[in-house]
């Protein structure tokens, strides 16, 4: 009730009021504002305290009857009475005050039949329903002379009370309450003078009341129902005020001595026990109750019972739920395994004792306030269970990052294609863990499951880890995989390049190229479906291309830059020239052969092998992509001091070829010679002995030689002089010779003496001329 407090505007006013200085109270005011200070005004007036044990007590009447002179003198209250010699009306809206004698507290209202209010009917309807709602006895301050008089006896004041009490406790809302405390309608006859006896005034009076009843129209199901089902009614005479004071003081007081004193015979209260609203809710309930009367012009208004009944179940609510938030610490100590059996213990006691507190209410009114309950409670206990159900989460995080690590290959091999399907089969069957857990840690009838599903509810919080752990986890294995097929591709790479730098062939570099090319298209196919399998190629794949073409090209050139700083490189060019030349003097020079040539074509390719390994030819020319040049392996100091070690250790080499070739031809002439002589006598004697043929025979002998020295040996220019040298020798006369002196055998021994010499002196023989020995090689 409290609570809709705050939607009164209009309806309530907030005073300003010194509660020190004031013993009376204005509760409505003449413009029908209720004024939200009364609830302090009754703690002031102790009244709170009280519980149920306290009474109301109201008067109606016409303006000016005394009223708040009979109240004060009766329950010792301070109202305010009127001027005699104004005759204006002095109580405006609703006033009230405690009794000074007892737990009473008595409600003065606005008198009826005034001058100054416009609005009479409508707010004597309100102000007769908000009594009657209240109190427990009703005062009726009537002039005795106005009995039987309509208008002036307040009948139309009794016939509005009379409808809408009916509104308060009969018709629809479940007819007339079988144990119910009803109201008591006490006339009070002012100036009674005897004349008319206060039994026969009391039969008037009680058939205009039925008359009224008679006529007003009652709720379906209330049609026969009689005035005293529903009132208690009484009449008290008092005498003329003026004139016979002491007799009306000591009626007054006897009238009085039937409200505050517990013995006497005629005790209004002997009947009604403790209220129903608590006085420390009164005012709330007071509040509400004004400000629903006056929202509805036709006093369409909830029973009586209905109101009590909300007033009840709204305290015992806030006494439980303040039990359970005073035990918030033990709360805190319950661990997930008793959590859930305790929870439904505890909500049971509380619906069990809410139920026993509000039993005979209106279940309508109970069942709403069962339900609020459970609204106030579980909030509380719903602090608990959070942080239960965040340890759940938790533990469900770390045993799942534990569980999608085990996915990963545990050596260095390649996962095969599916890891995703793995991965999302393991989210689904974590979440639907914690959901299990969850649910068995949810007390019954607990409003919580729509809140694990929140967008920051423990199952989103989970998902969400699980999809950063997730791609986390494809991340370290793309990574692991690019590790593993770097380090086969560098393998591979590897193995081939060992063998194309070994051999180093001239078309080395196109192998290389082709190695490369190979072994990195092997690379990318390995890695390619993985990585999409984990939706990391469309993202990544260009510059893993990239990346990997990168690594296939720093790997070529650190295995050719290795090679080309080793010491062996000088080695391997004097063997690539050996190979042609000498191969390590264990080659046996023929006639035919031509040591010259075949030494520069040596030579040829030693430094064919040298400009290999100079540079990097992993690209052909004007073919090396943006922004790399070729690397260089051998600068030109140490290339230089290859070419001059390497020139230095070839050039004994082609004289070793030269003596071997004259030294072989020598000795296979002489066994061809042999040969013919024992293998073919018979045939050279046949040829001897023919003139014709023998002359053809040495011809074509002679041509042939011809023929092959001018086309084979590349040297006849250097044989013809030498030939022509000798000739010129031997025609010219010696010096102290005669003409024509000397034989052939001295031209022979000359010969051989001289080549003997130069052999000896290391140098080349006659018949081999200087200009014959290649040059440096530049």
């Amino acid at each position: 009730l409290a609570e809709k407090l705050e939607h009164h505007e209009g309806s309530v006013v907030r005073c300003g009021v010194s509660m020190a200085d004031e013993t009376n109270f204005q509760i409505v005011d003449e413009d029908s504002v209720f004024n939200v200070n009364y609830a302090q005004f009754l703690e002031h007036k102790g009244l709170a305290k009280h519980g149920a044990k306290y009474h109301v007590v109201s008067i109606i009447g016409g303006q000016s009857s005394g009223k708040s002179t009979l109240l004060n003198r009766m329950f010792d209250t301070p109202f305010q009475v009127m001027d005699a010699s104004k005759r204006q009306q002095t109580t405006k809206g609703i006033w009230c005050a405690p009794s000074k004698n007892s737990h009473i507290l008595v409600m003065d209202v606005e008198g009826t039949d005034g001058r100054e209010r416009e609005d009479q009917k409508a707010f004597e309807g309100r102000s007769a329903l908000f009594c009657l709602a209240l109190t427990d006895v009703m005062m009726v301050n009537m002039w005795t002379h106005e009995i039987g008089r309509h208008q002036a006896a307040n009948l139309p004041l009794l016939r509005t009370v009379f409808e809408v009490h009916l509104r308060l406790v009969g018709g629809k809302d479940g007819g007339i309450p079988k144990k119910r405390t009803k109201p008591l309608l006490l006339f009070i006859l002012r100036d009674w003078d005897e004349s008319t006896p206060a039994d026969s005034l009391g039969e008037t009076i009680m058939a205009d009341l039925g008359k009224i009843w008679t006529d007003i129209s009652k709720p379906e199901g209330e049609e026969g129902s009689s005035l005293s089902d529903f009132f208690e009614l009484e009449v008290e005479c008092l005498p003329h005020y003026r004139f016979q004071k002491q007799e009306w003081s000591d009626k007054v007081a006897d009238v009085s001595a039937r409200f505050v004193d517990a013995g006497h015979p005629k005790f209004v209260f002997k009947e009604r026990g403790e209220k129903e609203v608590p006085a420390d809710g009164f005012a709330e309930f007071a509040t509400d109750l004004w400000d629903k009367i006056k929202k509805n012009e036709e006093l369409d208004l909830p029973t009586q019972r209905k109101m009590l009944a909300m007033v009840r179940c709204d305290r015992r609510r806030k006494a439980l739920v303040e039990t359970l938030k005073e035990n918030d610490e033990e709360w805190e100590k319950v661990g997930a395994e008793e959590f859930k059996a305790k929870v439904e213990q505890r909500i049971a006691e509380m619906v069990v004792e809410f139920d026993k507190y509000t039993a005979g209410y209106d279940e309508e009114v109970v069942a709403e306030g069962r339900e609020k309950l459970g609204r106030d409670a579980w909030p509380i206990l719903k602090k608990r269970f959070d942080v239960l159900v965040r340890e759940l989460r938790l533990e469900a995080e770390e045993e799942s990052k534990d569980r999608l690590t085990a996915l990963l290959p545990t050596d260095a091999s390649l996962p095969e294609r599916g890891f995703t399907r793995e991965v999302d089969k393991l989210k689904k069957q974590v979440l639907m863990d914690l959901e299990e857990k969850v649910e068995m840690l949810t007390p019954a009838g607990a409003p919580w499951t729509e809140q694990l599903y929140a967008e920051e509810g423990p199952m989103r919080l989970l998902h969400k880890y699980l999809n950063i752990k997730e791609r986390e986890l494809k991340q370290t294995l793309g990574n692991q995989v690019k590790t593993t097929v770097r380090k086969d591709l560098e393998r591979m790479l590897a193995g081939k390049l060992v063998q194309r730098l070994d051999r180093a062939d001239p078309s080395m570099w196109e192998g290389i190229r082709a190695d490369k090319t190979e072994c990195l298209g092997v690379a990318l196919l390995k890695l390619q479906p993985v990585l999409e399998d984990v939706g990391l190629w469309k993202e990544e794949g260009e510059q893993i291309k990239k990346d990997f073409s990168k690594l296939a090209h720093d790997a070529v050139h650190d295995r050719v830059q290795d090679k080309a700083s080793e010491d062996s490189l000088a080695d391997k060019i004097f063997n690539r020239f050996d190979q042609k030349m000498n191969m390590k003097k264990s080659r046996t020079w023929l006639f035919w052969d031509t040591p010259v040539k075949e030494f520069e074509e040596g030579k040829r390719q030693a430094m064919h092998l040298l400009n290999m390994f100079e540079a990097s030819q992993l690209y052909p020319d004007n073919e090396w992509p943006i922004g790399l040049t070729p690397p260089t392996f051998i600068d030109g100091d140490r290339k230089q001091a290859l070419i001059d070690a390497f020139e230095e250790k070839i050039q004994p080499e082609l004289k070793w070829a030269m003596d071997s070739k004259a030294s072989n031809s020598t000795s296979n002439w002489m066994m061809i010679g042999g040969l013919v002589i024992v293998l073919g006598w018979d045939e050279a004697w046949w040829l001897l002995s023919n003139p014709l043929y023998l002359f053809l025979f040495l011809a074509l002998i002679f041509a042939s030689a011809i023929a092959y020295f001018l086309k084979f040996m590349g040297d006849w220019p250097q044989l013809l002089a030498v030939v022509t040298s000798k000739l010129a020798e031997l025609a010219a006369p010696k010096p102290g010779a005669t003409p024509g002196g000397g034989s052939s055998k001295d031209l022979n021994s000359l010969e051989n003496k001289s080549g003997r010499q130069l052999r000896s002196e290391g140098q080349r023989p006659s018949t081999f001329p200087a200009a014959a020995v290649p040059t440096k090689i530049e």
